[in-house]
């Protein structure tokens, strides 16, 4: 069974639609739709972990609990990484990295793609 796959491309401060693509994320995965999820272009910066700001969700406690949701397929974007100077061990949790031509068989396979 074919997976949706949620793709985010905009930074974590850029608007609300960041949280509210990730909550909808974790909803499938708590109905056991196991999605797949692809950080791409600014998208990258949601997986470098930030201190808690007080009135505010902490995106990176809502991806880092990803795996207890059940959502183990967690790709970035290399050439994202290399445009804002990230190595791998940066950013948590720790994604396959994927590069451009693995794009178009991730979209292909999945059942339904959502985009923030």
């Amino acid at each position: 069974m074919a997976s949706p796959l949620f793709i985010f491309t905009q930074s974590p401060s850029a608007s609300d639609h960041v949280r509210e693509g990730i909550e909808a994320l974790l909803a499938c995965a708590a109905f056991d739709m196991h999605p797949d999820v692809l950080f791409l272009d600014q998208g990258i910066l949601q997986l470098i972990p930030t201190e808690d700001i007080i009135g505010t969700k902490n995106l990176n406690k809502m991806i880092n609990a990803f795996e207890i949701y059940g959502v183990k397929t967690i790709y970035a974007d290399g050439k994202s990484l290399l445009n804002f100077g990230l190595q791998p061990e940066q950013i948590n949790p720790q994604p396959t990295i994927l590069h451009e031509s693995n794009y178009a068989q991730l979209i292909t396979q999945a059942s339904w793609i959502m985009r923030f």
